[in-house]
């Protein structure tokens, strides 16, 4: 059922008043006293001395409805005392009670806060009583946090949550989106549990701009939305690093975008004052979707990259498109060499950049693999998460071309990672896909079937599949561009 939220302000002459609602369901119908109603617009409400009942009736697409029944109480005109010592008419103030659902709206205390420098920053401390009702009202399914102000100037806004809201949600099973301007963070029972929250937890959302981030890397891009600076506390304590990723929602300026297929979520690195690629899913009304394991500077980035040795490439566009996302490098800034094969560090590298894999410290034990390898953070992220299962024993064989069988392999493994399924999941209608599939290893037949059912790798045109022969840089592009678009990370 929609929630509603609405704002009330008095005339100088306490004749009307203007009712404002904010609609979390945009399929909802919506009436005023009983009139139609368009979301976010204001009505005009006459006032008669007394009582006066306002009733907005919410009516969602399934026709459940729900009406808030607001009371608004006009006092008689008061004359003010005369200097002069006439009398005549005049307008006192009185400021309206107001009732939700005919009991005492429980407001939430906001304080503004502006340091030596006049920035200005909004905390806002959460109402106990208030949430307590949001929590056990059956009809709503999630609880929405409007943490947004009016006050000019305002670019960073802190919400608060003590410790007896933290256990409320602890014990429900609704999710929290807290709505900051253009930010959207959602939080529940599972998060705090990982996080391991027990006392107070605070949320802060700071939006700058290009100006107060000093990059210094090669590739330009430009970002089509703010940056949001987002930082988590616990009892005051930084939070930096979570075992559990939040999703977290960014708006951007789509009349800046010039190809949906090249913008995505990136962060910037303050260590190497970069931005490093992160990935989201597009949503509609100019909405990104993504994943984290850390708060930091996040801006949705629009970058535009390619190669002399690429235009006339069959998979120029497809390489175009992983460069802009700063998932594949060229060999240098003018030349990418399509052609050439692909290693298996490298190989395993941009998966690694693809699925922000989790991080392991946990030894590698290929015989050909020593500890301060390039690769060797990636390669330990993905043995730990079981993208190598059925690849490689002893030897990892690092700087050899990729063979297409451990390609598809990694492919598969890869998806089942993302979408926490497995082989049980997928049913393949034809057995037998290529014509040399008795030449591929007994580990990896049936990976290889799959990868081809989920459209990841292909055979020739004759059938055959050469699970031995290596794969070029051009065709790895290709083939991550399509896992990409299977997991909706484009």
């Amino acid at each position: 059922m929609a929630t509603l939220n609405y704002t009330l302000t008095v005339d100088n002459a306490v004749s009307s008043v203007n009712v404002s609602a904010e609609i979390n369901d945009l399929t909802a119908i919506t009436t005023i006293n009983d009139s139609e109603y368009v979301n976010n617009e204001e009505k005009q409400i006459n006032l008669v001395v007394g009582i006066n009942n306002v009733n907005i009736k919410v009516t969602a697409e399934n026709g459940d409805n729900k009406i808030y029944k607001i009371a608004i109480t006009r006092n008689a005109v008061a004359s003010p005392p005369n200097p002069g010592g006439s009398s005549g008419g005049g307008g006192g103030y009185i400021p309206p009670s107001i009732l939700l659902d005919e009991e005492e709206e429980l407001e939430d205390e906001v304080i503004i806060v502006e340091d030596e420098d006049g920035t200005k920053s909004v905390e806002i401390e959460l109402s106990e009583e208030k949430f307590d009702e949001l929590l056990k009202d059956l009809s709503l399914g999630s609880i929405e946090i409007i943490a947004t102000s009016e006050e000019d100037e305002i670019n960073e806004i802190k919400v608060n949550f003590n410790e007896n809201i933290i256990n409320s949600i602890k014990n429900s099973d609704k999710t929290v989106n807290i709505k900051f301007e253009n930010v959207i963070f959602s939080l529940n029972a599972q998060l705090l549990n990982s996080l391991n929250i027990e006392n107070s937890l605070q949320i802060v959302c700071e939006v700058m701009d290009d100006s107060k981030v000093q990059s210094v890397e090669a590739l330009k891009g430009k970002s089509i939305s703010n940056i949001f600076n987002l930082d988590l506390f616990d009892d005051k304590l930084k939070i930096d690093k979570m075992d559990i990723e939040i999703p977290i929602t960014l708006t951007y300026n789509d009349l800046l975008v010039k190809n949906n297929e090249k913008i995505s979520v990136f962060y910037f690195n303050d260590n190497t004052n970069e931005w490093e690629y992160v990935g989201g899913k597009i949503l509609n009304n100019s909405k990104i979707i993504f994943k984290t394991t850390h708060f930091s500077k996040y801006a949705v980035r629009e970058y535009n990259k390619t190669f002399d040795d690429i235009q006339n490439h069959w998979a120029k566009n497809d390489i175009e498109i992983l460069a802009s996302r700063k998932i594949t490098n060229g060999v240098s800034e003018e030349k990418f060499e399509p052609d050439r094969y692909i290693t298996n560090a490298e190989f395993i590298t941009l998966l690694a950049r693809v699925l922000n894999l989790k991080e392991s410290s946990e030894s590698i034990e290929y015989e050909d693999v020593i500890g301060d390898e390039w690769y060797i953070d990636n390669l330990r992220n993905a043995k730990n998460s079981e993208l190598l299962d059925g690849s490689y024993e002893e030897k990892f064989y690092p700087n050899d071309p990729i063979k297409r069988e451990n390609m598809a392999n990694i492919l598969v493994n890869a998806y089942f990672y993302y979408t926490n399924t497995n082989a049980s999941d997928i049913y393949i209608s034809q057995e037998v896909r290529f014509l040399d599939e008795g030449s591929i290893s007994n580990a990896m037949r049936y990976q290889v079937r799959i990868s081809n059912a989920l459209g990841l790798i292909n055979g020739d045109d004759l059938g055959y599949f050469y699970p031995s022969d290596g794969a070029t840089r051009a065709e790895a592009t290709a083939v991550i561009k399509r896992l990409l678009k299977l997991l909706e990370l484009m």
